[in-house]
């Protein structure tokens, strides 16, 4: 579900693993995935970081919302580093599983999907706050608002087909 979730979202690494339960949730009728450091163990990048991502319908119909019953971590089986949060165990597997399968780092998921909206032709201040840059440049970064979750429900569905 990782890999699924970095594929149809462009979220980073650590942005996955730090996900609770209650960070899946429906806002205005669309559900998300609320990316925010509410948590002691949760940490973001920069001030961008802090974003609402519409959640793709394949990836709910893949059972990203089964996993949500109860509280807690999304992903428990990854425990808390305090060095590296819960990137370390997860590294360690994906690295060895993609060196298998002949597949890139994962960190290059994310410049896929960065590629892929940019060939469908997503504006610039749309994928930066889809994946949490700052974008667009003074005027939109210092006196312009986020735009609605709504607006970016169809950027998603460009990347319905990343996989």
């Amino acid at each position: 579900m990782i890999i699924l979730i970095a594929c149809y979202t462009g979220m980073r690494q650590n942005e996955i693993y730090q996900l609770y339960k209650s960070d899946i949730k429906q806002v205005d009728g669309v559900w998300i995935i609320d990316i925010d450091d509410s948590r002691e163990d949760q940490r973001l990048k920069s001030f961008s970081s802090k974003r609402q991502i519409p959640i793709l319908k394949s990836l709910i119909d893949d059972g990203l919302l089964s996993m949500c019953v109860g509280d807690g971590a999304l992903f428990p089986e990854l425990r808390h580093c305090p060095e590296r949060g819960r990137a370390r165990y997860f590294s360690k597997w994906y690295s060895g599983w993609r060196k298998r399968n002949q597949l890139s780092e994962f960190h290059s998921i994310r410049h896929t999907v960065a590629t892929k909206l940019k060939s469908e032709g997503v504006p610039e201040q749309y994928a930066a706050q889809l994946l949490g840059h700052a974008g667009g440049g003074l005027m939109y970064n210092r006196y312009g608002k986020q735009v609605g979750v709504e607006c970016l429900v169809p950027l998603i569905e460009v990347l319905a087909d990343v996989m």
